[in-house]
């Protein structure tokens, strides 16, 4: 297994190298807006998310553009905090769009049109957010979830996701 990892971590490397992704020109403090001229997080920043409040931290914030963020001041300061690996939240993506739904079972049915079938045993490797455990899952029983709720058997609620869902990778 180490092998494996050592190998992965070189080919990220080169990857990386390749397409200049690690040669940023300025430290985060002096190219993202979060930051105020001390350095510290600047709170009243509309582009920022609190998620969760840790005394002495000012790492509980995410970059959290609106989509009209994103279009007019361009993709680099997103893709900025997204090659570093860092969460971000783009919000009020519906206000871009003019007939697509993010509605759970409007995208089962739009799932289920990339198959061309009426089935509803079609299964879908998910991810367990909460505990990163993997597994497959029912296409229906994982829309319906966001509906009604995906609880374990102890009755805690689990949060799932797709995992790398690809049209031809659906299994019937």
């Amino acid at each position: 297994m180490i092998g494996y990892q050592q190998n992965l971590v070189k080919r990220v490397e080169i990857t990386a190298e390749a397409n200049k992704l690690l040669d940023l020109p300025e430290t985060v403090m002096e190219r993202c807006p979060w930051y105020n001229p001390e350095g510290h997080i600047d709170m009243a920043n509309s582009k920022l998310l609190k998620v969760v409040c840790r005394n002495g931290s000012e790492d509980n914030f995410l970059y959290s553009p609106s989509v009209s963020d994103v279009e007019r001041d361009g993709l680099e300061h997103f893709q900025h905090h997204w090659v570093k690996c860092e969460h971000v939240v783009v919000r009020n993506v519906l206000e871009a769009t003019s007939c697509f739904s993010w509605e759970p079972m409007v995208m089962y049915g739009a799932c289920r049109q990339i198959r061309h079938t009426k089935q509803t045993l079609i299964e879908v490797n998910v991810v367990d957010c909460l505990d990163l455990s993997e597994g497959l899952f029912n296409l229906h029983a994982f829309f319906t979830g966001y509906t009604k709720g995906h609880y374990d058997y102890m009755g805690w609620p689990k949060v799932l996701k797709l995992k790398n869902l690809h049209p031809s990778k659906l299994r019937i």
